[in-house]
């Protein structure tokens, strides 16, 4: 971190200005503290305000312009590395954490607390190890795995009344260049977030609350009872290096108080490997986590219609910089919600107008300062699926019937709705696979908004100004998608024209896949694992891989046909 650095109603009644009651909300203000000496004296004046323990929380993984047209990887370690498709991600250049990551010629596999390494063209298990903690999800970066567990374990607590432990996030470091090989881990007091990777740095938000609160009373006086811990070691060591997780001086907290949680940010070089080198925190929670090559955006509600959004400079390698705070009328969906472009941050919020809820898009510069807004979207209605692609956005509501409105964004001052298409069902998530092509997965429903079962729909918005569903594929009232609320399980090959959904009914699962070309969307294949749901497709050269608790797959493409499969003891 730099050091000093602070830190639905009628398309033409859609219009830009704020309407009354709609003024922009105060911008939270935080402060960092000067020494740990103000930061336990601040704490321990506030304690008797703060003693309500919420849940801790993390980012509801049940949602992306993904790498541009979600399409092929680059290849890599020489010629003969076929191409494949990378993780979904919601920005180019920026790296989300999965259960699976491939370089082309080895996939890695974070299953029931194991990491698994496969040979890309036999299909082989070569290796497992296995990490700290469970639910693990994987960053890759040459020979290196990072591996980020949540929870890790609980710590015990000493307090009659008081939650029986706090949660503790494992990171594991893992070095892939022969048989995997944990070398070293960290672990951090606190729940984790979400990660995010740009280049060869990872960016891990964790989200903790004092112990102080319910411990001993002598920790109200020390440091480590207001702020995490963190300890860093190899395995099987039962001593390593330890501390605090963030230095005091690198800790804010908003001027008005709002709690003693503490949101963390570990910065971690990939080329170096654990522990962190750099740490920024603010006495807040966090619901969404979403980032750009520049910034990393947290959010937190403030009462039941408010989001506080937090900003930190992630443009330098190996550091991060609060920079600032600014506030939406509102709450958002997830990640989708937010975007950020030529430094104008995109905001998608559902909030409520007298009894009756609607949706906006406020535009943030980038001091988090509003200059634009246009509301007044489904009125009665709530947002279930944002994509903001360039200077245009779509947002799609849904009460019975889904509008889906285009908005252009082109003039950060004055956003506006351009279009509107009602169609009955909604889209839970959006992928452009074109720059006038959109797919929705979502569900079906009736007139009256009873959902129907999973559906993909095909919309051309080459004309804003009418958004028209070209084509439409129903799967049936009992069956549903992963893909419908976690963007990871959905993937698009775009040399094929491929799209690929894992699917669920009536106790049974496994993948569909989609040609969709001018003539529709048709289904090319399906496949599935015995007794085991199939979480996640992704295509290495000619073959489409599926990944399940009970092994790895692997099919042709684009018929699904079986080729081989390899189990996971």
């Amino acid at each position: 971190m730099l050091k000093g650095a602070i830190a639905a109603g009628l398309v033409l009644a859609l219009v830009a200005a704020p309407a009354a009651g709609a003024a922009s909300p105060k911008r939270p203000k935080l402060e960092a503290f000067s020494s740990c000496k103000q930061l336990v004296s601040y704490a321990k004046k506030h304690v008797p305000r703060s003693r309500t323990r919420p849940k801790l929380v993390g980012e509801t993984l049940p949602a992306p312009t993904p790498q541009q047209d979600g399409t092929r990887a680059p290849a890599t370690g020489g010629g003969e590395t076929p191409d494949f498709s990378p993780t979904n991600n919601q920005e180019a250049g920026v790296d989300e954490p999965d259960v699976v990551k491939t370089d082309g010629r080895r996939i890695f596999a974070a299953v029931d607390g194991t990491l698994h390494v496969f040979d890309a063209t036999t299909n082989a298990r070569s290796g497992s190890v296995k990490l700290g903690g469970s639910d693990h999800e994987l960053f890759l970066a040459g020979n290196r795995v990072l591996a980020v567990g949540a929870p890790g374990g609980v710590r015990p607590s000493t307090v009659v009344g008081a939650p029986v432990g706090e949660e503790e996030t494992t990171i594991s470091e893992v070095d892939v260049t022969g048989a995997p090989k944990v070398v070293r881990t960290q672990e951090v007091d606190g729940n984790y977030v979400s990660a995010r990777m740009s280049g060869t740095t990872a960016r891990v938000v964790i989200h903790s609350q004092p112990r102080a609160e319910y411990e001993l009373p002598r920790l109200r006086s020390r440091t480590t009872g207001w702020l995490p811990s963190s300890k860093t070691g190899a395995p099987k060591v039962r001593k390593g290096a330890g501390g605090k997780a963030v230095p005091c001086n690198e800790v804010r907290r908003a001027t008005v108080f709002s709690g003693l949680d503490v949101l963390t940010v570990l910065s971690i070089d990939m080329s170096k490997g654990l522990p962190a080198v750099d740490s920024d925190a603010v006495m807040t929670n966090a619901q969404t986590t979403y980032a750009s090559q520049t910034g990393l955006f947290l959010t937190t509600e403030r009462g039941e219609d408010q989001t506080a959004i937090h900003r930190f400079d992630v443009s330098k390698a190996g550091e991060s910089a609060y920079t600032g705070s600014g506030s939406v009328t509102g709450t958002v969906l997830n990640q989708f919600s937010l975007s950020e472009r030529d430094g104008f941050l995109r905001v998608a919020t559902t909030g409520t107008d007298g009894d009756a809820s609607e949706s906006a898009v406020t535009v943030l510069d980038s001091s988090l300062n509003r200059v634009g807004r246009v509301g007044g979207l489904g009125k009665g209605e709530r947002i279930y699926s944002v994509r903001f692609i360039g200077d245009r956005g779509y947002v799609v509501t849904f009460r019975q019937t889904d509008p889906l409105y285009t908005l252009d964004l082109s003039n950060n001052a004055a956003p506006r709705v351009t279009g509107e298409l009602k169609i009955r069902g909604f889209s839970s998530y959006l992928h452009p696979i074109s720059d006038t092509q959109l797919i929705g997965v979502g569900q079906d429903a009736t007139d009256q908004g009873q959902t129907l079962g999973t559906q993909l729909s095909l919309f051309d918005v080459s004309n804003p100004a009418a958004p028209a569903r070209i084509a439409q594929r129903t799967l049936g009232s009992d069956v549903s998608s992963q893909a419908e609320y976690d963007h990871k399980a959905f993937l698009w090959w775009a040399p094929a024209r491929l799209a690929v959904i894992p699917v669920a009914r009536n106790g049974s699962s496994g993948a569909i896949g989609f040609g969709v070309d001018a003539g529709g969307i048709n289904e090319t294949g399906r496949l599935a694992h015995t007794q085991a749901e199939v979480t996640r497709t992704f295509v290495v050269g000619d073959r489409l891989f599926s990944l399940s608790s009970a092994g790895l797959g692997a099919s042709t493409v684009p018929d699904l046909a079986p080729v081989a499969f390899t189990a996971i003891p």
